[in-house]
């Protein structure tokens, strides 16, 4: 028994820990201003698109990375360049982001996943993602596995991607930071 109030004692240390580092990293200032990210990008990004009717189910216990890995390597995809505009054209460089559809989305959508894309991919160091309905799943080589919504204002993109880092050193052998709700779910 008291190995359990033990255990529980310490996975409140942990979230309040997290809670006061997140709420720290929000409200400190870099140089006295509030960091911004740079939207007005004016090179195309190169993506790899995958638009199938078939869409990849999650489990909610597995690594999202690894089943959208599985799934990327079943069907095929083709290169693409989305533009800042949220215009979208065949490309000829494949990527390392990739984007799952099952119909071509609106232009304000594309252009808002442009927008996030970037912004993440110029802030951490990305080495995989994928989009999947209305989430962002990305790997990295030295940070978790991070899943961010595609609802994020620039504003609370800024703020989540400066707090990432902090989440990750907070406790050893995190596999995934997921950011889809009001408080981040660390696994």
């Amino acid at each position: 028994m008291k190995w359990f109030k033990r255990k529980r004692l310490v996975l409140v240390i942990v979230f309040l820990s997290l809670i006061f580092v997140i709420g720290q990293l929000i409200t400190r200032s870099h140089w006295g201003q509030k960091p911004t990210i740079d939207t007005k990008q004016d090179r195309p990004l190169a993506v790899s698109v995958f638009l199938s009717y078939l869409q990849p189910t999650l489990s909610p216990n597995g690594l999202p990375i690894n089943e959208l890995d599985d799934f990327a390597s079943s069907v095929s995809a083709q290169p693409y360049d989305l533009f800042p505009n949220g215009e979208i054209a065949p490309g000829t460089d494949d990527s390392s982001i990739s984007l799952i559809f099952s119909q071509k989305p609106p232009q304000q959508k594309l252009e808002q996943i442009f927008i996030l894309t970037t912004s993440i991919v110029y802030t951490l160091p990305v080495t995989k993602g994928y989009l999947l309905e209305d989430n962002f799943y990305f790997a990295s080589s030295n940070l978790p596995n991070i899943i961010i919504p595609l609802s994020l204002s620039a504003e609370e993109l800024s703020d989540t991607l400066q707090a990432i880092p902090s989440i990750a050193k907070i406790k050893e052998g995190i596999k995934t930071i997921d950011l889809r709700f009001n408080h981040p779910i660390i696994q």
